[in-house]
């Protein structure tokens, strides 16, 4: 249930919520920490998963690693 977990629901939150995450107020985070936290109890998903906010920093974090590494990225000249 988990591996269908990590790629039915958690691959789509990570997807998409990148565009829109600016715009989720207080009250949508704590409503996907809820969800995520109540698929941790009824066993959909492993119980040591990072936080959304987490997933999210983390994601940005290898974004951000990516485009410094690649010398051919649009946003390369921007960071000089």
């Amino acid at each position: 249930m988990n591996d269908v977990f990590m790629s039915a629901i958690l691959a789509q939150l990570m997807y998409c919520l990148p565009a829109w995450l600016g715009f989720c107020s207080a009250v949508d985070h704590a409503q996907m920490e809820l969800f995520l936290s109540q698929c941790q109890r009824i066993n959909y998903c492993v119980h040591n998963m990072l936080a959304l906010s987490g997933m999210f920093d983390d994601a940005d974090d290898q974004l951000f690693h990516h485009i410094l590494n690649n010398k051919t990225h649009m946003l390369q000249s921007f960071l000089q």
